[in-house]
């Protein structure tokens, strides 16, 4: 997320603080008692490509980013990039793979309790770091019990139903919950669950300069610089990397990415724009892979006009998305109106996206705006998706007498100025990493939520706090009805509005099989014998 571009999951990632809502965080019920088993956790995606890269192995990748390593510590890595690589790096105690299932991994197997408030795990035997010392189950509790400690955890939500964590053997962990959390599995695959040695957690902060973990890859240079190198770890517990070494570089520019994907001096780039996607040069291919999560135009609801319903829900029906797919994403996306992205439980295809002139004319009758008014527009010079997303939803909006003044701010500043609620209108993004509502949900439909309702500051009421408790703790039917209950409270209240799916593009001398962007928006490597 980024106020535009940095913390994880979000045009502004949130500090995940609490992640609160009534329960505390919780990744809703989309696990089960998970012994060796596996845990779906995630709907299968829409990713897209075009033309052909090598299916070869290399023995390394050299993949270039607009972003940098911010930092390695799991409780600090709020966004994309950084998290990227902890998730290289780190170990956890299960596995998200390719298939959306979430299995045991530093775990051989785990089980709950009838009453659920009970985690038991059996470690594989054997484990190592990547330096090559012992991994039990001490490690595993002390490194859950600093993040439950580390007041700067933007992930403490997730920790904070566990109540207690014993290590009565080296291979047994048990976790003690405040409550049921039949989806710990999934949360445990998470990088910011990575577990770590206790000797270098007693180092403090300096530890993360060279942190050590588990993972398929070990750090082997960094620095605090935009360049780090990445090589295999000879300890890793699963299935091996077939890639040795990757290279990730820092590449402001994404025509300089491309370029150099082009001429070889990079393997992979991530953050091409759309238009520069449709025809790869010969011997590459070109990707756009969704995430769970939406491009979005968050408004300020305490903002005359768009303090007044109607006048929400008439820019929500005069966008044409359809046209924003083909000109912004050359056809690539899902254009959406609803709450939940296509990639995620909820989405509901029946909710039209068709633009519909009428109909918005007919919701600024008896408004502010019905004879005319003029709205602030802001976006960030950092997307290269925005500006003409910006162009489109103006011209759409003269239309119906709405004029759009436009403000092109440079990233740090529109971040600012989002953080701060400081606008009328705004274009960001918001993703998740699983096909799970909570995180969504406590996002953009809570105001206490770490977001506050998308940056909208909208206070949602108690119809909407209903529906949001029960898409996060039930699970079977009675889940899938919330949802469908936040996506008619969403279309009421439209406390802000969403335009299609969100992606990201990338180019590459390789083949999907070989190198690639997953949902969760991390590079990934082919491993041996997949």
């Amino acid at each position: 997320m980024s106020l535009s571009r940095p913390p994880r999951r979000a045009a502004v990632r949130p500090p995940l603080l609490v992640l609160a809502l009534l329960l505390g965080a919780t990744l809703a019920a989309c696990g089960s008692n998970a012994s060796s088993g596996g845990v779906t956790a995630g709907s299968s995606s829409r990713a897209s490509s075009v033309g052909s890269g090598s299916t070869r192995i290399p023995a390394a990748l050299t993949i270039g980013s607009s972003q940098k390593i911010l930092t390695l510590d799991p409780d600090l890595a709020a966004d994309g990039y950084s998290e990227g690589i902890v998730h290289l790096i780190g170990g956890n105690l299960y596995e998200l793979e390719a298939d959306k299932q979430v299995r045991p991994q530093l775990a051989a197997a785990g089980r709950a309790s009838g009453d659920g408030l009970t985690w038991t795990f059996q470690l594989r035997a054997g484990l190592r770091f990547s330096d090559g010392t012992p991994l039990t189950s001490q490690d595993v509790k002390d490194t859950i019990e600093r993040a439950k400690r580390d007041r700067e955890n933007v992930y403490g939500g997730f920790v904070a139903p566990i109540a207690r964590i014993d290590a009565p053997s080296p291979t047994t962990v048990v976790m003690h919950l405040s409550r049921p959390y039949p989806s710990l599995p999934v949360v445990l695959s998470q990088p910011e669950m990575t577990i770590l040695p206790s000797q270098g957690l007693a180092k403090g902060k300096s530890f993360f300069d060279a942190p050590v973990s588990a993972g398929p890859y070990k750090l082997q240079s960094w620095g605090g610089s935009p360049r780090a190198t990445l090589v295999r770890n000879p300890s890793y517990a699963g299935s091996a990397p077939a890639v040795k070494r990757l290279t990730f570089q820092t590449i402001d520019d994404f025509n300089a990415r491309y370029a150099q994907v082009q001429s070889g001096q990079l393997d992979f780039a991530t953050d091409i724009p759309s238009r520069l996607l449709a025809h790869p040069p010969s011997g590459t291919v070109a990707a756009l892979t969704p995430h769970y999560g939406f491009i979005t135009l968050p408004l300020n609801v305490n903002s005359k006009p768009l303090n007044e319903v109607g006048v929400r829900q008439a820019i929500a029906k005069a966008i044409d998305r359809s046209q924003l797919d083909q000109v912004v994403w050359n056809g690539g996306l899902t254009p959406i109106a609803d709450f939940w992205p296509s990639t995620m439980s909820g989405y509901d295809k029946s909710i039209s996206t068709a633009r519909d002139v009428a109909g918005a004319k007919a919701a600024l009758r008896g408004t502010s705006c019905e004879r005319g008014c003029t709205v602030h527009m802001m976006y960030s010079a950092a997307n290269p998706w925005a500006e003409p997303t910006a162009t489109i939803v103006a011209q759409n909006l003269k239309d119906v007498g709405i004029t759009v003044k436009l403000e092109k701010l440079d990233d740090p500043t529109f971040n600012q100025r989002l953080g701060d609620i400081h606008y009328q209108i705004a274009e960001s993004f918001l993703y998740d990493y699983n096909d799970v509502p909570d995180g969504m949900l406590t996002y953009a439909m809570t105001a206490d939520g770490g977001l506050n309702a998308n940056f909208t500051g909208w206070k949602p009421g108690a119809d909407v706090q209903r529906a949001v408790e029960q898409a996060i703790t039930q699970g079977g039917a009675a889940r899938t009805q919330a949802l469908a209950e936040v996506n008619r409270l969403f279309l009421k209240y439209q406390p802000f509005i969403t335009l299609s799916d969100y992606a990201v593009g990338s180019i590459s001398r390789y083949a999907p099989s070989v190198v690639k962007t997953n949902e969760a928006g991390f590079v990934d490597a082919a491993r041996k014998g997949a």
